[in-house]
């Protein structure tokens, strides 16, 4: 018997894109700083957002969501709840996994990429991270096999 027959629910893929702005450059970011898959980009411009602006965590979040059929990320957290307003990508995370652990869904993989570009006029990427590669990426840790 395969893996995929014995698992006791339908196997579901989501797919999602999550685009936030680089803060403009010339503003003061007071102690805001750039996180991406979950990970602090130390010296780099900040995304802009209601919470910590992570979009490959926040694009990850709206892929389970939405393979699961439980709405998005804006449904489900947006600019109307303040008590996510600063939120980290992690915390954003964890409590999908919890959601989709409630609804009886299990989180079997996940991949991604995550391109930036400095600005609409800059053709050049700032960062390329690969969702596959070790260590690289930070949700990785949120949905771990051994929970």
């Amino acid at each position: 018997m395969s893996e995929m027959s014995s698992l006791p629910f339908p196997y579901r893929v989501g797919q999602a894109i999550d685009v936030h702005a680089f803060a403009d450059p010339q503003s003061d970011f007071g102690e805001k700083t750039l996180w991406l898959a979950c990970l602090e980009w130390p010296g780099e411009i900040p995304l802009e957002g209601h919470s910590d602006g992570d979009a490959a965590a926040h694009a990850t979040c709206d892929a389970l969501l939405a393979a699961a059929g439980l709405g998005d990320l804006g449904t489900n957290f947006g600019t109307d709840r303040p008590e996510w307003a600063g939120a980290s990508g992690r915390a954003f995370l964890e409590e999908v996994r919890r959601m989709l652990a409630d609804a009886g869904w299990l989180i079997r993989e996940r991949h991604g990429s995550s391109h930036c570009k400095a600005s609409a006029h800059d053709e050049t990427p700032r960062r390329s991270l690969a969702g596959d590669e070790p260590d690289s990426w930070g949700p990785r840790l949120c949905f771990s096999n051994n929970d």
